[in-house]
């Protein structure tokens, strides 16, 4: 894996690795042959998941945490956020170091003081981290991941439904599904890396497929960031901005969703 300094690479970087982006329109007739156009709405996700889900907000990150790592994982977790303006649009993207805590750590303060988030919600690092990032600022890089398990999968270019019916009839490992408050859902793939090559031609392997079903090839480095469960997105976020855990199975092998 080449070495990576910015944890957010660009759009530009992966569409040099993977190619052009899929036209919409043959993504939605990828979708279409794959779902039968049969779309699934959040309830019905929360109603697969292995695991109850809580309703509660902070119930849902407590379960996440103590469910999806060790309780010694150490979790980079960020609110810290910066705007940009495109097409008239305000856009939040994370910034800083954010707060790393083990996973145990981060259940209890979810339980006791509520989940962390700021006005732009909240991200995390789906890989756990080795200690203080190494980044600008301290920013977690590549570079800083001491566990390269999980992969971020998710698209914001077809409906919420479609997403959603996509990835439960895809054979995945799939881990976690949590909504961004906004119009994406992020699942956590189970790749179950040993080494930093290993994690790269998984990466490449599975966009290079999921592509044509919309998701983006931009999160195929391990210290990209997803979307907490339970935290409110009040910028870019829609309906009340709740990012919410539909899915839950830390067993996970590869099989779909929908048996």
């Amino acid at each position: 894996m080449k070495k990576n300094r910015n944890s957010e690479p660009s759009s530009t970087e992966a569409r040099k690795r993977f190619g052009p982006v899929v036209p919409v329109p043959l993504i939605i007739e990828n979708i279409t042959r794959l779902t039968g156009g049969v779309e699934l709405q959040e309830e019905e996700m929360i109603r697969l998941s292995p695991i109850p889900i809580p309703p509660e907000p902070a119930a849902q990150a407590d379960i996440f945490f103590r469910t999806v790592y060790p309780g010694c994982a150490q979790i980079n977790v960020v609110t810290d956020h910066r705007k940009t303006e495109r097409d008239g649009e305000i856009i939040c993207s994370p910034r800083g170091p954010g707060v790393t805590r083990t996973a145990a750590q981060w259940a209890e303060h979810c339980k006791t003081q509520g989940v962390p988030s700021g006005d732009a919600g909240a991200w995390f690092r789906p890989n756990a981290v080795s200690g203080p990032g190494s980044g600008f600022a301290g920013t977690v890089t590549d570079e800083d991941i001491a566990s390269l398990g999980y992969l971020l999968v998710e698209s914001d270019i077809v409906t919420m439904p479609q997403q959603l019916s996509v990835l439960a009839r895809l054979e995945l490992p799939i881990v976690s599904i949590v909504t961004s408050g906004g119009s994406s859902a992020h699942a956590l793939v189970n790749i179950r890396a040993t080494n930093p090559d290993d994690y790269d031609a998984a990466a490449y392997s599975l966009f290079g497929c999921l592509r044509v079903f919309g998701i983006d090839t931009v999160n195929s480095n391990p210290s990209r960031l997803s979307r907490l469960p339970g935290a409110v997105r009040k910028i870019g976020g829609t309906g009340d901005g709740r990012q919410r855990l539909l899915y839950l199975n830390p067993n996970a092998s590869n099989e779909t969703i929908i048996r």
